[in-house]
């Protein structure tokens, strides 16, 4: 493909994004061959200076390669490739014009280094995690602790994902404008109650908050991992403004619903999951497992108008008890492979789109 490339200078100038993948994933985060390598480079080489706009990699890369496409494309606004250190050298003024930046660890990695933060001043997309293979495996592979930056960035979106979260006193607040972020997603971190204790102090020291979104999937299943729900329940109450609230977890209590309340009318798309394994949940005696009511779900229709996504897979009520035609228009029900009853059904008076 590169030698077909380098055979036509036309097609050189068109090229606006370079992705280097694999065939499969067992090629993922390995060194890229000699041979490749050097096609490469030649190809880098007759590449229009500042042409490209994206670059993404899933093979290890030399640091002189990555240094030659950062030295020769400044342009850039979207790289994603596997972690490096990289020299401060390769890094001034070759990445000043970057708001999308995506880090993926491997199994290699023990520490994330950010020095390449400091000199990504017009950031506003940021992605810390591991690889598909490592994250499905549960492996918490490496540590970030987020830089104190002499300027903060301005980040609109930051999501990490298993990774462990170094916290101390205005970590957050020390690497990115809190105050200005709109999407946050923390995926498997260990550790993920302290973190959450930070952030909600951070928050409230903001004089208003920008966040949107807020997406907390926690389906590790270790031991010393203890549950969150008071440290997510404080972290919703710092950031009282939320359109997406998505959380999917194994170790938590049920999420209030006078939490999600607080949210009222800003709330449009609302996910709560808390038992992914479906069969742990069909093992548990029905009066173990914690549901919403329909008193419950009522409230949030009267207090929540505006969600357009509705997703919950713990909602129990008694027709005997309850009439649930006034808030419910009942479709077909039937029975899943599991052998739970499903009923598909309408929340009236609300504009949903889509509903599980």
């Amino acid at each position: 493909m590169i030698d077909t490339l380098l055979r036509s200078k036309d097609v050189l100038a068109m090229i606006k994004k370079l992705h280097l993948r694999g065939d499969d994933i067992q090629s993922c985060h390995t060194l890229l061959d000699l041979g490749r390598a050097y096609l490469l480079v030649q190809l880098l080489c007759a590449l229009p200076r500042n042409n490209l706009r994206a670059f993404t990699s899933n093979f290890l890369l030399d640091r002189r390669t990555v240094g030659l496409i950062l030295k020769s494309q400044t342009k850039l606004s979207e790289i994603i490739f596997p972690h490096q250190v990289l020299d401060d050298y390769y890094l001034e003024g070759n990445v000043d014009k970057l708001t999308d930046l995506t880090l993926e660890l491997h199994k290699a990695v023990t520490k994330v280094r950010t020095n390449c933060l400091a000199f990504t001043t017009a950031l506003r997309s940021l992605a810390i995690g591991s690889t598909a293979r490592d994250a499905h495996n549960g492996k918490m592979i490496s540590v970030f602790s987020m830089p104190k930056l002499q300027r903060p960035l301005s980040l609109r979106n930051l999501e990490i994902c298993s990774t462990t979260i170094r916290n101390k006193e205005g970590s957050f607040g020390g690497m990115t404008d809190l105050s200005k972020l709109q999407s946050l997603l923390l995926s498997n971190c260990p550790g993920i109650a302290v973190t959450m204790e930070y952030l909600a102090k951070e928050f409230l020291e903001c004089e208003i908050s920008a966040l949107k979104s807020l997406i907390v999937r926690q389906t590790s299943t270790t031991n010393a991992e203890k549950p969150f729900h008071t440290e997510l329940q404080t972290l919703l109450e710092a950031v009282p403004a939320l359109e997406t609230l998505c959380v999917t977890a194994i170790k938590a209590k049920l999420l209030p619903i006078d939490t999600i309340c607080r949210h009222g009318r800003s709330l449009r798309y609302l996910h709560v999951d808390h038992f992914p394994n479906l069969h742990e949940y069909i093992s548990r005696p029905l009066n173990k497992v914690e549901r919403y009511t329909p008193q419950e779900l009522e409230k949030l229709v009267s207090s929540c108008p505006n969600i357009e996504g509705l997703s919950l897979n713990l909602v129990g009520w008694d027709f005997g008890d309850f009439d649930i035609d006034e808030i419910f228009a009942l479709g077909e029900t039937t029975w899943n492979d599991e052998g739970i009853m499903t009923i598909d059904s309408l929340l009236v008076g609300t504009p949903l789109r889509c509903q599980r």
